[in-house]
């Protein structure tokens, strides 16, 4: 059974006052966490809704972090996939509380924290709970202005966990820098299965970078690189992994500035079953 809960919280009251809809029935706060532990998969939806302004302005989402808390959600064996979208001005305190809940639940499986815009900042605050996380297989963070510090935070994550399956950090600001420690981490962990960087600012050295990680990889599946910035240099040092990388079977490149000649040396050291994809001629 799957839930879907969208949820308003008002800048003006406290969370007794959060507007709960499920499948467009009123449903009382105190409910939210019946409700979480009595289905086994839930999703929530953490966004702004047409009948409030300003949603998430003032009222902490740290407040619903402590309920779940003390209601000891952690503990509760069941699946959970939790949704927090389109948050305009993410505050540090959400961050704690969120570190606090990763480190201790046991049943999360799939957090998605797309269009947040949390940062650098909010990904330091959190990051070492992501690397702590022994039941997270699927985060996905896109657009969330996360750069080169970022970039370290996820580093270290990548080192340090071994449930992570699918990471997705598309239209972010990672650029060169922000995928420098992520490459280090690739070259050891070998449970990451798909990894989004898309449009994220990587040249010509982040290609260098990630060309020597799936030289060691052993773990991904499937790689988006499409529309950043790289060159000839990084897509050769990406075509001479190729050689030694068995295990990648799709890789996007569209939208990089790649030449002809550079196309042709990944094709021909690919292996057969990879799909490289370079975007229409």
């Amino acid at each position: 059974i799957v839930i879907d809960i969208a949820f308003v919280l008002r800048a003006t009251t406290g969370i007794a006052d959060v507007g709960l809809f499920v499948f467009s029935m009123g449903l009382s706060a105190l409910h939210l966490f019946r409700v979480m532990s009595e289905y086994t998969f839930v999703t929530i939806y953490l966004r702004k809704m047409p009948v409030a302004k300003d949603v998430m302005s003032e009222i902490s989402f740290a407040k619903l972090m402590q309920k779940i808390k003390k209601r000891k959600l952690a503990a509760v064996n069941k699946y959970c996939f939790v949704t927090v979208k389109n948050v305009q001005s993410w505050k540090s305190e959400w961050s704690e509380s969120m570190s606090f809940w990763m480190q201790n639940t046991k049943t999360l499986l799939t957090l998605e924290l797309s269009d947040n815009k949390i940062g650098d900042k909010g990904w330091k605050e959190i990051g070492e709970a992501f690397g702590r996380n022994k039941s997270l297989e699927t985060l996905r963070a896109p657009n969330n202005l996360i750069g080169a510090e970022g970039g370290n935070v996820l580093g270290a994550m990548l080192e340090e966990n071994n449930s992570l399956e699918t990471l997705n950090l598309d239209n972010n600001q990672l650029g060169d820098k922000g995928v420098e420690a992520m490459g280090a981490a690739l070259e050891k962990n070998s449970r990451l299965q798909v990894l989004n960087l898309g449009r994220n600012k990587i040249g010509d050295k982040g290609g260098e970078i990630l060309g020597a990680a799936l030289e060691k990889n052993s773990g991904l599946l499937w790689l988006n690189l499409g529309h950043n910035q790289i060159g000839d240099e990084g897509g050769l040092a990406i075509a001479q992994a190729l050689k030694q990388n068995t295990r990648l079977n799709v890789l996007n490149l569209e939208g990089n500035h790649l030449s002809e000649d550079t196309k042709k040396a990944m094709e021909q050291s690919k292996k057969k079953t990879l799909r490289i994809y370079f975007g229409v001629k």
